[in-house]
């Protein structure tokens, strides 16, 4: 009901009820039964992933797969936006080539075909379980208090490993910069560098390095049309 003396009253506090009493002793015990189950599946279905780049198929192949079928959408649309949830999140990407990269590269042609959407789905278990196995709550949480300290820290693990990219490029470093600000001091004592500088720098040579892949990107497509007019005009001849 809305409360008739504040109607932009929209948030309400709700507790889980197990269906009968229980101690906080017991609820945290319940949960930490469930971070446990959701570790124990977590490694069944790690090594599942990893078994793909195990397998006959290209890892370069199922990591354009993933960006091209998965990750890609019409422009103008927002799929996060439009139903409030992503079928296939941009850090589960991350992940398989975090794997890929720990394999030998299999140059091979066999495509997924039907198996795409097991690839997928074993993805979003992955990612499902990666969040569900931090509630294998540690045992020095015995009050509601450490709870809450501990949600917290997990809510910003949370987020810092779905989200990339906050905002724009110069924004990222304004933020980076503004975080190293604050252990300025204690860096300068230990490692004789100022952390802002030193961000700056790292910002400064990534994007040294993108604008020479960039250029050599483009004298690769010159040089390729280059070679294919002669080449059909070799033909044509």
């Amino acid at each position: 009901m809305i409360n008739e003396e504040n109607p932009f009253e929209k948030y309400r506090s709700f507790e889980l009820n197990f269906g009968y009493d229980m101690s906080i002793e017991e609820k945290i015990a319940a949960v930490r039964e469930v971070g446990k189950k959701a570790e124990k599946d977590f490694k069944i279905k790690y090594d599942n992933i990893n078994e793909w780049f195990k397998s006959d198929y290209d890892q370069l192949y199922i990591l354009s797969i993933c960006l091209r079928y998965f990750l890609m959408a019409e422009e103008g649309y927002d799929e996060e936006a439009s139903t409030g949830k992503l079928s296939f999140a941009p850090h589960y990407l991350e992940i398989l080539q975090a794997l890929s990269l720990t394999h030998e590269r299999t140059y091979s042609g066999k495509p997924l075909m039907n198996k795409i959407e097991k690839l997928r789905n074993d993805l979003k278990e992955v990612g499902t379980l990666i969040q569900t196995k931090l509630l294998n709550l540690p045992m020095n949480i015995e009050t509601e208090k450490d709870i809450s300290a501990y949600r917290v820290r997990t809510d910003v693990m949370g987020y810092n490993m779905a989200v990339r990219n906050w905002a724009y490029y110069h924004q990222m470093q304004s933020v980076a910069c503004d975080m190293a600000r604050l252990v300025k001091e204690e860096f300068i004592k230990v490692h004789n560098v100022c952390p802002v500088e030193f961000v700056n720098l790292l910002f400064a040579l990534s994007y040294q390095v993108e604008v020479r892949i960039n250029e050599h990107l483009d004298k690769l497509r010159a040089a390729f049309s280059n070679l294919m007019r002669t080449q059909t005009l070799k033909v044509l001849l």
